[in-house]
C-alpha cells in the first residue's frame, strides 16, 4: 500500500501501451519492461519516490523470465528475437549469431512462456522456450548463452520448470536415509566428486514433463555439434578427414558429412568414419561440405580442423 513514512507508491507508466511484462534490480535501481519498451527506474523520494525514464521505444521483453539478472548487466531475450545486453547505459543487441534461428523456432503463440536459470559457475544462461512445435506451451527448446565468451549453444529439453536445488549435506551415517537407497548399487548415479554431496550446494534442475525435479548434474548421454559450410564457389576441394581436439575426450565419437556443388542444393551424404588415432577419415570431392560430429559421455572440445587438399578448379 502507498505509504508516505515508507515512502511507498504504486502508478503506471503511460509512455507506451500495454502493461509491464518484467522487472529487474539493477544495482540499486530496477528497469521496468514491456513487450517493447524499456524503462530505468531511480529512486527521487517524495513526493515522486520513483521515477522512470524510457530506454527505448522499440526494445522490450515479452516476460518475466525472459531477463536475466548477473549482477553489473541485464542479458534478456527481445519480444523480437534479438538478445540484448543492458548495464544501465545503452541497450546493445548481442545475438546477431542466432536471431534467425531463434525467431524461425520460437513459438508466436506463447512467447511469454520462457524459463530461465543463471548458472553463476560456469557462466552461463539457459532460456527454455515453446518452439513453433509445441502444442501444449510447455517450453521444449534450450538457448544457451556464455556471457564469458561470448558464445552461443543449445540444451534442448522439455520442461515445466527450470529452477536452481539447494542440496543438504550427506554424511556416511545418513547413506542409509536417502529415498530410495538400500545398498550401494542404489545410489544415486552421480560422481563422488559432484556438489551434489556437498553442503548447501547450488546445482542446475528442472522439473520434467512427469512432475519429477531433475538435477543437470549426469553424464552426457549424446552431444553433437555441425559445422558451417566450407568451400570455395571455383576450387574443388577433397575431403580427407576431420581432426577434432579435445580438452577432455568423449566416450566415443563420431561423424557425418554432406557436400554441394554450389550452396542452396540439395546436400548429398558422405561417409565419415569413426576416431581413429585423433582423427575421423574420409574421402570426398566437392565445392563446399559441412560436417557433423557426434559425441557420447562428458567432453570438453576446443575445435575441429578438417584437411583438405585442391582437387582442381574451373
Amino acid at each position: 500500500m502507498p505509504s508516505q513514512a515508507t515512502q511507498a507508491a504504486n502508478g503506471i507508466i503511460i509512455d507506451t501501451p500495454g502493461g509491464i511484462t518484467a522487472g529487474r534490480a539493477l544495482g540499486t535501481n530496477i528497469v521496468a519492461y514491456k513487450t517493447d519498451s524499456m524503462f530505468y527506474g531511480t529512486f527521487q523520494g517524495p513526493p515522486t519516490i520513483w521515477a522512470f525514464n524510457q530506454i527505448s521505444q522499440v526494445v522490450g521483453a515479452p516476460c518475466q523470465e525472459a531477463v536475466v539478472a548477473i549482477g553489473t548487466r541485464h542479458i534478456f531475450i527481445g519480444s523480437d528475437a534479438q538478445v540484448y545486453s543492458y548495464d544501465g547505459a545503452t541497450v546493445d543487441p548481442i545475438g546477431d549469431d542466432v536471431k534467425d534461428w531463434l525467431y524461425a523456432n520460437w513459438s508466436k503463440l506463447y512467447r511469454d512462456r520462457i524459463e530461465s536459470r543463471h548458472d553463476k559457475e560456469n557462466s552461463l544462461i539457459y532460456w527454455y522456450f515453446c518452439s513453433t512445435q509445441s502444442s501444449d506451451g510447455k517450453p521444449d527448446k534450450c538457448l544457451v548463452y556464455n556471457y564469458r565468451r561470448g558464445k552461443f549453444g543449445r540444451a534442448d529439453a522439455k520442461i515445466e520448470a527450470s529452477v536452481i536445488y539447494i542440496s543438504g549435506q550427506i554424511t556416511w551415517d545418513d547413506l542409509g536415509t536417502l529415498p530410495g537407497v538400500s545398498t550401494w548399487d542404489t545410489l544415486p548415479n552421480v560422481p563422488y566428486n559432484s556438489s551434489y554431496w556437498s553442503q548447501a550446494s547450488e546445482i542446475p534442475a528442472l522439473v520434467d514433463t512427469n512432475h519429477k525435479l531433475q538435477s543437470l548434474s549426469g553424464v552426457s548421454q549424446s552431444s553433437s555439434i555441425t559445422s558451417g559450410w566450407f568451400g570455395d564457389d571455383l576450387q574443388n576441394m577433397s575431403v580427407q578427414g576431420v581432426v577434432p581436439r579435445f580438452v577432455k575426450a568423449p566416450a566415443t565419437c563420431t561423424g557425418s558429412a554432406q557436400s554441394v556443388r554450389m550452396l542452396g542444393e540439395t546436400p548429398i551424404p558422405e561417409t565419415v568414419g569413426e576416431l581413429y588415432d585423433g582423427e575421423l577419415a574420409c574421402d570426398f570431392d566437392c565445392r563446399y561440405a559441412q560436417i557433423t560430429l557426434n559425441f557420447t559421455g562428458d567432453h570438453e572440445i576446443l575445435g575441429a580442423v578438417p584437411r583438405i587438399t585442391p582437387a582442381g578448379s574451373l
